[in-house]
């Protein structure tokens, strides 16, 4: 997205890196889900979309901004999400390669450097570990 006079506009087009440019695994229920959205009136090659177009990123952040205070969670951003999976696969002791490569991330220092804050969590298992001797 670029913003053009105070407007944000679309960009559509090839990816700023060749990295960028990347097959993502989707696990098999997003997959059906997916394939039963295919032809239901969605312009071609986009999961947001109406029948002609992309669907403009505003929109989807004020329907996201909607739903998320519909379920009383607040401070939520459409960026939370990736914030969210990243962290999350760390928390399940996921690897930083594999998490960085999840994300298109060019180096695994970007990763570490923005999405993998140590958890309390897992310091408190770390030092568990350690002195269970394992």
């Amino acid at each position: 997205m670029v913003q053009a006079g105070g407007r944000t506009l679309l960009m559509v087009g090839t990816p700023k890196s060749a990295q960028a440019q990347r097959v993502v695994p989707l696990p098999p229920f997003l997959m059906s889900m997916l394939r039963a959205r295919r032809g239901m009136g969605q312009a071609a090659g986009y999961i947001f979309s109406d029948a002609s177009r992309a669907a403009e990123p505003r929109t989807m952040q004020r329907r996201f901004q909607r739903l998320a205070a519909a379920l009383g969670i607040e401070g939520a951003h459409f960026h939370t999400l990736r914030h969210s999976f990243a962290t999350r696969l760390l928390e399940l002791g996921v690897d930083i390669k594999t998490v960085s490569a999840l994300l298109g991330h060019r180096s695994v220092r970007t990763t570490l450097e923005f999405y993998a804050h140590s958890l309390l969590e897992q310091q408190r298992l770390a030092v568990g570990l350690l002195a269970s001797g394992r």
